[in-house]
């Protein structure tokens, strides 16, 4: 990231967070393999963001793996058990579906 002339800074006293030791706990139950959690700046600009996505995949082409979780919509206040999902989430949630499957070009 700090090639990429992204701010970045570690926090080595932090534990994982639920959306990255979950699926990894299923992925790999001995707990065999070397972590590290990223947590995306709220702030980042989209031209920002890409180019964070960029930059780690480089880390791919190095046979690392890198692991993308959570929600796309992640707002607990709004979720009603039982009651169903709001109009804004659903549309925000095709919305991103469109959009992701898109190829350049």
């Amino acid at each position: 990231l700090v090639s990429s002339s992204l701010p970045c800074a570690t926090c080595p006293s932090r534990g994982l967070d639920h959306g990255v030791w979950t699926p990894l706990y299923v992925m790999f139950p001995q707990a065999d393999i070397p972590v590290t959690c990223l947590s995306v700046k709220a702030d980042l600009d989209p031209e920002e963001r890409i180019r964070a996505g960029r930059a780690l995949e480089t880390l791919r082409d190095e046979g690392i793996l890198v692991v993308g979780s959570g929600e796309t919509v992640h707002n607990v206040p709004e979720m009603d058990k039982g009651q169903p999902t709001k109009s804004w989430c659903l549309a925000f949630e095709e919305w991103m579906e469109e959009t992701a499957s898109l190829k350049d070009g």
